[in-house]
């Protein structure tokens, strides 16, 4: 009896000489290295009835292919789940023996998934083994060599390590572009947040290169010099909902792109999270406020227990005083005439117009596009430690998970929004130009404002040029006059 392939079943070879073996290995590689340790853990689960690798992190693909009307049929045989894209992910595995890098082969990017998935299917036609012991999944060669492991955290197995990947935003980067992808922020901050490992993303930032002085900064945030002793807030409550703190800003100088010329701004005091909601008049604040109430009460299962607010007559109304009683929620208010008294959600005001005239200042861009500016600040400061939250982010504290930067960039960048093929013909350009001006809402991606059309999308598929700025190469490139920045808000 000649030679048998125990891989295909054929006969005529060995596995050794096998093709379609030699072609399925390259669905999984990887080398033993000594890369650096990092201190930014992601994870892969090792799922045994997965026909194929999964990953929700675009950034992370190389060789990336895009699909149209993929779905993927998950382990219960009947939902399904979007594969909008195909490509390799090089991941390095935190592992007992040093650092290994893994390249996987043909990842489905499925970005609605909640976790990355690496097929044990694709691991055995790629003839590696698996053995289970002591709460450890050992990964070893054909030949017995170990590879690597995963640990069991409840019943299952995970993969902890970090992406391997050549961007821009992985790269060593100094302390001034960081100060400007979050939105002009204050560099000690940064320094702190580095330090205490707040967020994801700060890994390769170098702390100790002295920053430059931003001129945009000292234009747009400018004050006289305080005479008075400062005085330090002590937070009093104890948990998230505890107490919020509201005020009103506006009207605006100009409206916004929206027509918008106030915003509310809602802030929680213990765990320091923001959020603002932009108006067009002080009448819908109450129906705001409801809408804010039912969400983050559902969200985190807990029930608001204290307001305060000053004595404006959008927050004194009947209407909305009996509808906090009903609900058992303490109302606080400042005294008469003194709104300083409301003393975080006024300084939060007074910040947040600082950065979005900055930011304004340092982009190029009109006025009207104060909200756009205010909305990416806001959410760039809930990632960004405060100082009575001891080293912690807005967005740990609140949701309990640590928050990434890695998708930060700098408000006013040139950016490439990917046009759909069933939006082009084969000779149209693939892409449009545009200005990045915050980042999607309820969705990950991107806003972009498209100086052609005037309009601002959002979306996922949007390449983004730091180097150059978006609204000298518009003006270039399309001859959108009015995107000067001419008039100064006054603020």
């Amino acid at each position: 009896m000649g030679p048998f392939c125990d891989f295909c079943s054929r006969k005529g070879y060995d596995a050794s000489k096998c093709y379609k073996k030699r072609n399925k290995e390259t669905s999984f590689c990887g080398t033993n290295q000594a890369f650096g340790v990092s201190t930014d853990w992601d994870q892969f689960l090792i799922d045994t009835a997965a026909t194929s690798h999964f990953c929700y992190e675009r950034d992370w693909f190389k060789n990336f292919k895009e699909l149209t009307t993929t779905k993927a049929l998950l382990a219960d045989k009947k939902s399904t789940c979007e594969v909008k894209g195909i490509g390799d992910v090089d991941f390095i595995v935190k592992d007992i023996k040093g650092n290994v890098k893994i390249t996987l082969k043909d990842v489905f990017y499925t970005p609605n998934m909640r976790r990355n998935l690496i097929s044990g299917a694709r691991m055995d036609i790629a003839g590696l083994k698996i053995i289970w012991s002591n709460n450890v999944m050992r990964i070893c060669h054909s030949n017995n060599e170990y590879f690597f492991s995963a640990f069991r955290q409840g019943m299952l197995y995970i993969v902890s390590g970090y992406p391997l990947l050549d961007s821009v935003m992985y790269s060593s980067v100094d302390l001034n572009l960081i100060h400007k992808r979050l939105c002009h922020v204050n560099i000690p901050i940064i320094k702190d947040m580095c330090k205490n490992k707040s967020v994801k993303g700060l890994e390769k930032v170098n702390i100790k290169i002295d920053n430059e002085s931003c001129i945009a900064c000292n234009v747009g945030k400018a004050t006289r010099t305080s005479l008075k002793k400062n005085y330090v807030y002590k937070r009093v409550t104890k948990s998230v909902l505890d107490k919020v703190h509201m005020d009103l800003w506006g009207p605006a100088p100009v409206n916004d792109l929206g027509g918008s010329k106030y915003f509310l701004s809602i802030i929680d005091d213990f765990s320091r999270k923001i959020d603002v909601f932009t108006l067009k008049s002080k009448s819908e604040v109450f129906s705001i406020f409801k809408e804010y109430l039912s969400r983050v009460q559902s969200e985190l299962g807990r029930k608001l227990k204290s307001v305060r607010t000053d004595n404006g007559m959008e927050f004194c109304r009947k209407d909305f005083e009996t509808f906090l009683r009903d609900l058992g929620i303490r109302i606080e208010r400042t005294s008469f005439y003194t709104p300083e008294l409301n003393g975080i959600a006024e300084r939060f005001n007074r910040s947040s117009m600082e950065a979005a005239r900055t930011m304004l200042q340092d982009s190029g861009l009109q006025p009207r596009f104060w909200a756009e500016a205010l909305h990416a600040y806001v959410h760039t400061k809930n990632r960004c430690s405060h100082k009575l939250t001891e080293g912690k982010t807005p967005m740990e504290i609140w949701s309990g998970h640590k928050p990434s930067i890695r998708h930060c960039r700098t408000f006013g960048s040139l950016a490439y929004v990917y046009i759909s093929i069933v939006n082009r013909n084969k000779l149209q350009p693939k892409a449009k130009i545009g200005i990045l001006v915050g980042y999607a809402v309820n969705r990950r991606g991107y806003r972009v404002w498209l100086p052609k059309e005037r309009k601002v999308v959002e979306s996922i598929h949007v390449k983004i040029d730091e180097t150059k700025n978006g609204v000298k190469l518009c003006l270039v490139k399309l001859n959108i006059m009015t995107m000067l920045y001419i008039n100064w808000i006054k603020i």
